[in-house]
Protein backbone atom coordinates (compact mmCIF):
# COMPACT_ATOMS: atom_id res chain seq x y z
CA UNK A 1 0.00 0.00 0.00
CA UNK A 2 2.78 2.43 0.91
CA UNK A 3 4.57 1.82 -2.39
CA UNK A 4 1.40 2.09 -4.46
CA UNK A 5 0.50 5.42 -2.86
CA UNK A 6 4.04 6.67 -3.42
CA UNK A 7 3.81 5.83 -7.11
CA UNK A 8 0.48 7.60 -7.50
CA UNK A 9 2.02 10.70 -5.92
CA UNK A 10 5.05 10.47 -8.20
CA UNK A 11 2.80 10.09 -11.24
CA UNK A 12 0.82 13.17 -10.24
CA UNK A 13 4.04 15.11 -9.67
CA UNK A 14 5.33 14.05 -13.08
CA UNK A 15 2.13 15.20 -14.80
CA UNK A 16 2.21 18.55 -13.02
CA UNK A 17 5.82 19.44 -13.84
CA UNK A 18 5.27 20.74 -17.41
CA UNK A 19 1.90 22.32 -16.54
CA UNK A 20 3.32 25.45 -14.95
CA UNK A 21 0.37 27.61 -16.02
CA UNK A 22 -2.12 25.63 -13.94
CA UNK A 23 -2.64 27.32 -10.55
CA UNK A 24 -4.23 25.23 -7.84
CA UNK A 25 -5.25 28.28 -5.81
CA UNK A 26 -4.08 31.77 -4.85
CA UNK A 27 -3.88 33.29 -1.38
CA UNK A 28 -3.42 37.05 -1.23
CA UNK A 29 -0.14 37.78 -3.06
CA UNK A 30 0.85 34.10 -3.03
CA UNK A 31 0.04 31.72 -5.85
CA UNK A 32 0.38 27.96 -5.64
CA UNK A 33 0.84 25.81 -8.71
CA UNK A 34 -0.33 22.22 -8.66
CA UNK A 35 3.27 21.05 -8.35
CA UNK A 36 3.83 23.18 -5.24
CA UNK A 37 0.78 21.58 -3.65
CA UNK A 38 2.02 18.11 -4.62
CA UNK A 39 5.47 18.93 -3.26
CA UNK A 40 3.86 19.74 0.08
CA UNK A 41 1.94 16.44 -0.06
CA UNK A 42 5.15 14.63 -0.99
CA UNK A 43 6.85 16.12 2.04
CA UNK A 44 4.13 14.81 4.35
CA UNK A 45 4.17 11.43 2.65
CA UNK A 46 7.98 11.24 2.90
CA UNK A 47 7.64 11.50 6.68
CA UNK A 48 5.07 8.67 6.70
CA UNK A 49 7.26 6.66 4.33
CA UNK A 50 10.28 7.10 6.59
CA UNK A 51 8.30 6.08 9.67
CA UNK A 52 7.16 2.94 7.89
CA UNK A 53 10.44 1.95 6.24
CA UNK A 54 13.26 3.75 8.09
CA UNK A 55 14.92 4.04 4.72
CA UNK A 56 18.14 6.08 4.96
CA UNK A 57 18.69 8.97 2.59
CA UNK A 58 20.66 7.85 -0.49
CA UNK A 59 24.28 8.90 -0.77
CA UNK A 60 24.43 12.27 -2.52
CA UNK A 61 27.70 14.19 -2.72
CA UNK A 62 25.78 17.23 -4.01
CA UNK A 63 23.96 17.89 -0.75
CA UNK A 64 26.53 20.38 0.65
CA UNK A 65 26.34 22.37 -2.59
CA UNK A 66 22.54 22.27 -2.53
CA UNK A 67 22.61 23.62 1.02
CA UNK A 68 25.00 26.41 0.01
CA UNK A 69 22.87 27.28 -3.01
CA UNK A 70 19.74 27.48 -0.87
CA UNK A 71 21.56 29.68 1.65
CA UNK A 72 22.66 31.95 -1.21
CA UNK A 73 19.07 32.14 -2.46
CA UNK A 74 17.73 33.17 0.93
CA UNK A 75 20.57 35.64 1.51
CA UNK A 76 19.95 37.27 -1.89
CA UNK A 77 16.26 37.63 -1.03
CA UNK A 78 17.23 39.24 2.28
CA UNK A 79 19.56 41.58 0.38
CA UNK A 80 16.66 42.62 -1.83
CA UNK A 81 14.58 43.29 1.29
CA UNK A 82 17.31 45.49 2.73
CA UNK A 83 17.51 47.32 -0.60
CA UNK A 84 13.87 48.34 -0.25
CA UNK A 85 12.01 45.60 -2.11
CA UNK A 86 8.46 45.27 -0.72
CA UNK A 87 7.76 42.12 1.26
CA UNK A 88 4.81 41.24 -0.98
CA UNK A 89 7.17 41.02 -3.97
CA UNK A 90 9.49 38.62 -2.14
CA UNK A 91 6.90 36.15 -0.81
CA UNK A 92 6.47 34.18 -4.03
CA UNK A 93 10.23 33.86 -4.71
CA UNK A 94 10.72 32.54 -1.17
CA UNK A 95 7.98 29.93 -1.69
CA UNK A 96 9.16 28.99 -5.19
CA UNK A 97 12.85 28.63 -4.35
CA UNK A 98 12.11 26.70 -1.16
CA UNK A 99 9.77 24.47 -3.16
CA UNK A 100 12.36 23.55 -5.81
CA UNK A 101 14.97 22.66 -3.18
CA UNK A 102 12.45 20.58 -1.23
CA UNK A 103 11.33 18.91 -4.46
CA UNK A 104 14.90 17.91 -5.26
CA UNK A 105 15.51 16.44 -1.82
CA UNK A 106 12.18 14.61 -1.71
CA UNK A 107 12.48 13.15 -5.19
CA UNK A 108 15.95 11.77 -4.51
CA UNK A 109 14.54 10.05 -1.41
CA UNK A 110 11.09 8.88 -2.47
CA UNK A 111 12.05 7.23 -5.79
CA UNK A 112 12.99 3.89 -4.27
CA UNK A 113 13.02 1.56 -7.29
CA UNK A 114 12.83 1.40 -11.06
CA UNK A 115 9.03 1.11 -11.03
CA UNK A 116 8.80 4.37 -9.11
CA UNK A 117 11.24 5.98 -11.53
CA UNK A 118 9.19 4.81 -14.52
CA UNK A 119 5.99 6.06 -12.89
CA UNK A 120 7.45 9.54 -12.47
CA UNK A 121 8.79 9.70 -16.03
CA UNK A 122 5.61 8.35 -17.62
CA UNK A 123 3.65 10.96 -15.68
CA UNK A 124 6.02 13.60 -17.01
CA UNK A 125 5.34 12.47 -20.58
CA UNK A 126 1.60 12.65 -19.95
CA UNK A 127 2.07 16.23 -18.78
CA UNK A 128 4.11 17.04 -21.89
CA UNK A 129 1.34 15.66 -24.12
CA UNK A 130 -1.31 17.75 -22.35
CA UNK A 131 0.82 20.90 -22.53
CA UNK A 132 1.73 20.26 -26.19
CA UNK A 133 -1.88 19.79 -27.23
CA UNK A 134 -2.83 23.03 -25.48
CA UNK A 135 -0.06 24.86 -27.38
CA UNK A 136 -0.92 23.36 -30.77
CA UNK A 137 -4.67 23.89 -30.38
CA UNK A 138 -4.30 27.54 -29.33
CA UNK A 139 -3.95 28.63 -32.94
CA UNK A 140 -3.49 32.25 -32.00
CA UNK A 141 -0.58 34.43 -30.94
CA UNK A 142 2.54 32.89 -29.46
CA UNK A 143 1.69 30.88 -26.35
CA UNK A 144 2.91 28.12 -24.08
CA UNK A 145 -0.62 26.91 -23.33
CA UNK A 146 -0.86 25.07 -20.03
CA UNK A 147 2.93 24.94 -20.08
CA UNK A 148 3.05 28.61 -19.09
CA UNK A 149 5.58 30.82 -20.79
CA UNK A 150 6.40 29.54 -24.32
CA UNK A 151 10.07 29.21 -23.41
CA UNK A 152 9.21 27.33 -20.22
CA UNK A 153 7.03 24.90 -22.16
CA UNK A 154 9.77 24.29 -24.77
CA UNK A 155 12.29 23.81 -21.95
CA UNK A 156 10.24 20.99 -20.44
CA UNK A 157 9.40 19.53 -23.85
CA UNK A 158 13.11 19.18 -24.69
CA UNK A 159 13.60 17.14 -21.52
CA UNK A 160 10.56 15.06 -22.44
CA UNK A 161 12.02 14.27 -25.87
CA UNK A 162 15.09 12.71 -24.21
CA UNK A 163 12.79 10.52 -22.09
CA UNK A 164 10.85 9.50 -25.21
CA UNK A 165 14.09 8.49 -26.94
CA UNK A 166 15.05 6.46 -23.86
CA UNK A 167 11.84 4.44 -23.77
CA UNK A 168 11.93 4.01 -27.56
CA UNK A 169 15.37 2.45 -27.24
CA UNK A 170 14.29 0.21 -24.35
CA UNK A 171 11.06 -1.06 -25.87
CA UNK A 172 10.68 -4.04 -28.20
CA UNK A 173 6.96 -3.57 -28.66
CA UNK A 174 5.96 -2.14 -32.03
CA UNK A 175 2.79 -0.70 -30.48
CA UNK A 176 4.67 1.07 -27.68
CA UNK A 177 7.22 2.42 -30.12
CA UNK A 178 4.40 3.71 -32.30
CA UNK A 179 2.86 5.51 -29.34
CA UNK A 180 6.24 7.00 -28.42
CA UNK A 181 6.76 8.24 -31.99
CA UNK A 182 3.35 9.90 -31.83
CA UNK A 183 4.15 11.53 -28.48
CA UNK A 184 7.50 12.70 -29.80
CA UNK A 185 5.90 14.28 -32.86
CA UNK A 186 3.33 16.07 -30.71
CA UNK A 187 6.14 17.44 -28.51
CA UNK A 188 8.21 18.54 -31.52
CA UNK A 189 5.24 20.25 -33.16
CA UNK A 190 4.47 21.90 -29.83
CA UNK A 191 8.01 23.28 -29.58
CA UNK A 192 7.68 24.69 -33.08
CA UNK A 193 4.24 26.15 -32.32
CA UNK A 194 5.63 27.88 -29.21
CA UNK A 195 8.12 29.76 -31.44
CA UNK A 196 10.79 29.24 -28.78
CA UNK A 197 14.26 29.81 -30.19
CA UNK A 198 15.95 28.51 -27.05
CA UNK A 199 13.81 25.38 -27.09
CA UNK A 200 14.64 24.71 -30.75
CA UNK A 201 18.37 25.13 -30.08
CA UNK A 202 18.19 22.86 -27.02
CA UNK A 203 16.40 20.11 -28.97
CA UNK A 204 18.91 20.36 -31.83
CA UNK A 205 21.85 20.27 -29.42
CA UNK A 206 20.44 17.26 -27.58
CA UNK A 207 19.82 15.31 -30.79
CA UNK A 208 23.32 16.24 -31.93
CA UNK A 209 24.73 14.82 -28.71
CA UNK A 210 22.70 11.65 -29.29
CA UNK A 211 24.24 11.16 -32.73
CA UNK A 212 27.81 12.18 -31.91
CA UNK A 213 28.49 10.98 -28.39
CA UNK A 214 26.20 7.98 -28.08
CA UNK A 215 26.73 6.77 -31.62
CA UNK A 216 25.94 3.20 -30.64
CA UNK A 217 22.29 4.29 -30.67
CA UNK A 218 22.59 6.29 -33.89
CA UNK A 219 21.92 3.42 -36.28
CA UNK A 220 21.02 4.30 -39.85
CA UNK A 221 17.56 2.83 -39.42
CA UNK A 222 16.90 5.39 -36.69
CA UNK A 223 18.78 8.43 -37.99
CA UNK A 224 17.36 8.48 -41.52
CA UNK A 225 13.66 8.36 -40.48
CA UNK A 226 14.33 10.89 -37.71
CA UNK A 227 16.05 13.24 -40.16
CA UNK A 228 13.18 12.80 -42.63
CA UNK A 229 10.60 13.64 -39.95
CA UNK A 230 12.52 16.70 -38.77
CA UNK A 231 13.02 17.85 -42.36
CA UNK A 232 9.31 17.42 -43.02
CA UNK A 233 8.40 19.44 -39.93
CA UNK A 234 10.71 22.25 -41.01
CA UNK A 235 9.21 22.29 -44.51
CA UNK A 236 5.70 22.38 -43.07
CA UNK A 237 6.60 24.99 -40.46
CA UNK A 238 4.64 28.21 -40.39
CA UNK A 239 6.17 31.41 -41.80
CA UNK A 240 6.11 32.83 -38.27
CA UNK A 241 8.36 30.00 -37.04
CA UNK A 242 10.80 30.46 -39.92
CA UNK A 243 10.93 34.21 -39.34
CA UNK A 244 11.48 33.68 -35.62
CA UNK A 245 14.36 31.26 -36.19
CA UNK A 246 15.92 33.60 -38.75
CA UNK A 247 16.23 36.30 -36.10
CA UNK A 248 19.14 34.30 -34.65
CA UNK A 249 21.07 34.60 -37.92
CA UNK A 250 22.48 38.12 -37.63
CA UNK A 251 26.01 39.38 -38.04
CA UNK A 252 25.50 42.74 -36.30
CA UNK A 253 23.51 43.65 -33.22
CA UNK A 254 21.88 46.56 -35.06
CA UNK A 255 20.39 44.07 -37.54
CA UNK A 256 18.78 41.91 -34.85
CA UNK A 257 15.15 42.16 -33.78
CA UNK A 258 14.24 44.02 -30.60
CA UNK A 259 14.03 40.81 -28.57
CA UNK A 260 17.55 39.71 -29.50
CA UNK A 261 18.99 43.19 -28.93
CA UNK A 262 17.31 43.43 -25.57
CA UNK A 263 18.73 40.07 -24.48
CA UNK A 264 22.23 41.07 -25.51
CA UNK A 265 21.97 44.35 -23.63
CA UNK A 266 20.50 42.66 -20.55
CA UNK A 267 23.35 40.14 -20.64
CA UNK A 268 25.87 42.98 -20.73
CA UNK A 269 24.15 44.68 -17.82
CA UNK A 270 24.13 41.38 -15.89
CA UNK A 271 27.90 41.16 -16.26
CA UNK A 272 28.17 44.75 -14.99
CA UNK A 273 25.94 43.91 -12.03
CA UNK A 274 28.18 40.96 -11.18
CA UNK A 275 31.30 43.13 -11.42
CA UNK A 276 29.57 45.73 -9.23
CA UNK A 277 29.19 43.19 -6.39
CA UNK A 278 30.93 39.89 -7.27
CA UNK A 279 30.59 38.40 -3.82
CA UNK A 280 26.87 38.70 -3.09
CA UNK A 281 25.26 40.18 -6.22
CA UNK A 282 22.49 42.76 -6.30
CA UNK A 283 19.90 40.55 -4.56
CA UNK A 284 17.28 38.18 -5.94
CA UNK A 285 14.88 40.20 -8.06
CA UNK A 286 17.08 43.25 -7.61
CA UNK A 287 18.61 43.24 -11.09
CA UNK A 288 15.76 45.17 -12.71
CA UNK A 289 15.93 48.23 -10.42
CA UNK A 290 19.76 48.16 -10.48
CA UNK A 291 19.85 47.96 -14.30
CA UNK A 292 17.43 50.87 -14.70
CA UNK A 293 19.48 53.02 -12.33
CA UNK A 294 22.63 52.14 -14.24
CA UNK A 295 20.90 52.91 -17.54
CA UNK A 296 19.80 56.29 -16.20
CA UNK A 297 23.38 57.03 -15.22
CA UNK A 298 24.63 56.10 -18.71
CA UNK A 299 22.03 58.31 -20.34
CA UNK A 300 22.96 61.25 -18.14
CA UNK A 301 26.60 60.96 -19.13
CA UNK A 302 25.70 60.45 -22.80
CA UNK A 303 27.34 57.02 -22.97
CA UNK A 304 24.20 55.01 -23.71
CA UNK A 305 23.86 55.89 -27.37
CA UNK A 306 27.60 55.66 -27.94
CA UNK A 307 27.85 52.21 -26.38
CA UNK A 308 24.71 50.59 -27.74
CA UNK A 309 23.86 52.43 -30.95
CA UNK A 310 20.32 53.40 -29.97
CA UNK A 311 18.53 53.83 -26.69
CA UNK A 312 15.66 51.77 -28.07
CA UNK A 313 17.74 48.61 -27.71
CA UNK A 314 17.99 49.25 -23.97
CA UNK A 315 14.30 49.70 -23.16
CA UNK A 316 14.09 46.21 -21.67
CA UNK A 317 17.24 46.51 -19.57
CA UNK A 318 15.19 46.13 -16.42
CA UNK A 319 13.58 42.84 -17.47
CA UNK A 320 14.53 39.32 -16.44
CA UNK A 321 17.96 38.04 -17.36
CA UNK A 322 17.60 35.51 -20.18
CA UNK A 323 20.49 33.37 -18.99
CA UNK A 324 20.43 31.20 -15.87
CA UNK A 325 24.17 31.46 -15.25
CA UNK A 326 24.24 35.25 -15.58
CA UNK A 327 21.07 35.45 -13.51
CA UNK A 328 22.67 33.64 -10.59
CA UNK A 329 25.95 35.57 -10.97
CA UNK A 330 24.26 38.99 -11.11
CA UNK A 331 21.76 38.49 -8.28
CA UNK A 332 23.62 36.06 -5.98
CA UNK A 333 27.27 36.68 -6.82
CA UNK A 334 29.95 34.08 -6.35
CA UNK A 335 28.16 32.95 -3.20
CA UNK A 336 25.43 31.51 -5.42
CA UNK A 337 27.28 30.92 -8.68
CA UNK A 338 29.93 28.57 -7.29
CA UNK A 339 27.50 26.12 -5.63
CA UNK A 340 25.13 26.37 -8.63
CA UNK A 341 27.82 25.40 -11.13
CA UNK A 342 29.19 22.73 -8.77
CA UNK A 343 25.69 21.30 -8.38
CA UNK A 344 25.14 21.12 -12.13
CA UNK A 345 28.62 19.74 -12.78
CA UNK A 346 28.35 17.01 -10.15
CA UNK A 347 24.96 15.99 -11.51
CA UNK A 348 26.52 15.56 -14.94
CA UNK A 349 29.39 13.55 -13.44
CA UNK A 350 26.94 11.37 -11.49
CA UNK A 351 25.23 10.35 -14.72
CA UNK A 352 28.60 9.71 -16.35
CA UNK A 353 29.70 7.63 -13.37
CA UNK A 354 26.45 5.64 -13.45
CA UNK A 355 26.61 4.63 -17.14
CA UNK A 356 30.34 3.92 -16.95
CA UNK A 357 29.79 1.59 -14.00
CA UNK A 358 26.74 -0.05 -15.56
CA UNK A 359 28.44 -0.85 -18.86
CA UNK A 360 31.03 -2.96 -17.04
CA UNK A 361 28.31 -5.57 -16.52
CA UNK A 362 26.82 -6.08 -20.00
CA UNK A 363 25.27 -9.44 -19.07
CA UNK A 364 23.22 -8.08 -16.18
CA UNK A 365 19.78 -6.97 -17.38
CA UNK A 366 19.20 -4.53 -14.53
CA UNK A 367 22.45 -2.66 -15.12
CA UNK A 368 21.70 -2.68 -18.85
CA UNK A 369 18.53 -0.77 -18.12
CA UNK A 370 20.23 1.58 -15.68
CA UNK A 371 22.84 2.23 -18.36
CA UNK A 372 20.11 3.55 -20.64
CA UNK A 373 18.56 5.65 -17.88
CA UNK A 374 21.90 7.30 -17.17
CA UNK A 375 22.69 7.97 -20.84
CA UNK A 376 19.37 9.47 -21.85
CA UNK A 377 18.73 11.42 -18.66
CA UNK A 378 22.17 12.91 -19.12
CA UNK A 379 20.98 13.96 -22.58
CA UNK A 380 17.98 15.61 -20.91
CA UNK A 381 20.34 17.42 -18.56
CA UNK A 382 22.41 18.54 -21.56
CA UNK A 383 19.30 20.02 -23.18
CA UNK A 384 18.53 21.88 -19.95
CA UNK A 385 22.10 23.20 -19.65
CA UNK A 386 21.99 24.50 -23.23
CA UNK A 387 18.56 26.09 -22.75
CA UNK A 388 19.86 27.74 -19.56
CA UNK A 389 21.90 29.98 -21.87
CA UNK A 390 18.73 31.55 -23.24
CA UNK A 391 16.46 31.93 -20.21
CA UNK A 392 16.44 31.91 -16.43
CA UNK A 393 15.22 28.47 -15.38
CA UNK A 394 15.98 28.43 -11.67
CA UNK A 395 12.32 27.76 -10.83
CA UNK A 396 11.67 25.16 -13.56
CA UNK A 397 11.14 21.87 -11.76
CA UNK A 398 11.70 19.77 -14.86
CA UNK A 399 15.36 20.67 -14.48
CA UNK A 400 15.31 19.82 -10.79
CA UNK A 401 13.73 16.44 -11.57
CA UNK A 402 16.61 15.58 -13.90
CA UNK A 403 19.14 16.76 -11.31
CA UNK A 404 17.53 14.64 -8.57
CA UNK A 405 17.43 11.56 -10.78
CA UNK A 406 21.20 11.74 -11.24
CA UNK A 407 21.44 10.82 -7.55
CA UNK A 408 18.78 8.13 -7.91
CA UNK A 409 20.28 6.40 -10.96
CA UNK A 410 23.80 6.38 -9.53
CA UNK A 411 22.50 5.04 -6.22
CA UNK A 412 20.57 2.27 -7.98
CA UNK A 413 23.62 1.36 -10.04
CA UNK A 414 25.91 1.09 -7.02
CA UNK A 415 23.31 -0.89 -5.09
CA UNK A 416 22.94 -3.36 -7.93
CA UNK A 417 26.69 -3.83 -8.26
CA UNK A 418 26.95 -4.46 -4.51
CA UNK A 419 24.12 -6.97 -4.81
CA UNK A 420 25.90 -8.80 -7.62
CA UNK A 421 29.14 -8.85 -5.63
CA UNK A 422 27.41 -10.36 -2.60
CA UNK A 423 25.60 -12.94 -4.73
CA UNK A 424 28.74 -14.28 -6.37
CA UNK A 425 29.31 -16.48 -3.31
CA UNK A 426 25.62 -17.31 -2.84
CA UNK A 427 24.30 -20.70 -4.03
CA UNK A 428 20.99 -19.09 -4.93
CA UNK A 429 22.68 -16.62 -7.30
CA UNK A 430 20.38 -14.17 -9.00
CA UNK A 431 17.29 -16.24 -8.41
CA UNK A 432 16.51 -14.30 -5.26
CA UNK A 433 15.96 -11.02 -7.12
CA UNK A 434 12.35 -9.91 -7.77
CA UNK A 435 11.40 -9.51 -11.40
CA UNK A 436 10.42 -6.57 -13.57
CA UNK A 437 9.27 -6.53 -17.20
CA UNK A 438 11.80 -7.49 -19.83
CA UNK A 439 13.83 -4.87 -21.68
CA UNK A 440 16.10 -5.33 -24.68
CA UNK A 441 19.82 -6.11 -24.48
CA UNK A 442 22.27 -3.28 -24.00
CA UNK A 443 22.76 -1.59 -27.39
CA UNK A 444 26.24 -1.79 -28.77
CA UNK A 445 27.45 -4.31 -26.17
CA UNK A 446 27.66 -7.96 -27.09
CA UNK A 447 26.32 -10.65 -24.84
CA UNK A 448 23.89 -8.49 -22.92
CA UNK A 449 20.24 -9.13 -22.29
CA UNK A 450 18.06 -11.08 -19.96
CA UNK A 451 14.54 -11.95 -19.06
CA UNK A 452 13.96 -10.16 -15.79
CA UNK A 453 15.08 -7.32 -13.57
CA UNK A 454 15.14 -6.65 -9.90
CA UNK A 455 13.57 -3.42 -8.88
CA UNK A 456 16.99 -1.92 -8.39
CA UNK A 457 17.52 0.94 -6.00
CA UNK A 458 17.07 0.36 -2.28
CA UNK A 459 18.08 -3.01 -0.92
CA UNK A 460 16.57 -3.70 2.50
CA UNK A 461 19.03 -4.65 5.20
CA UNK A 462 18.86 -5.67 8.87
CA UNK A 463 18.56 -2.05 10.00
CA UNK A 464 16.30 -0.74 7.27
CA UNK A 465 13.95 -3.53 6.34
CA UNK A 466 11.08 -2.32 4.16
CA UNK A 467 7.53 -3.46 4.90
CA UNK A 468 6.17 -6.16 2.64
CA UNK A 469 4.22 -5.04 -0.38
Amino acid sequence: MIYQTTRWLLFACGVSLPLTQFHAFDVAVMYFTMNKVLTALLLGWAVIFWLGSRRPYPTDRKLPWVALLFAAMMLSLFTSFLSGAPVARLVNPVISLSSVIAFYLLLAYIVVDIKALDTLLVGYLVGIVIASISVISAGGPRTGGLGGDPNAYAYHAAIGLAVILMYFTMSRSVAIRGVLIGVGLVALIGVMASLSRGGAVAVAAMLGLWVVRFRQFAKVWLVIPAAAVLGGLVLLASPEWMDRMNTMNVSKLEEADSSTRTRVVIGEFAVRAFVNDPAFGVGYGGFGPWAMKHLHSLRQTGRAAETHGTEVSMVGAGKAIHNSYLHVAAEMGLLGLIPYLAFLGLSWLDYSRAWKLARRYPRDPILSKLYLYALFLQMALFAALVDNLTLSSLRYKGQWMVLALSTVVLFFTRQRIRTLSSEEDSPEGLSRAPLLPEVPPLPGVAGSGGSGFSEGGFTPGPRNQLPSR
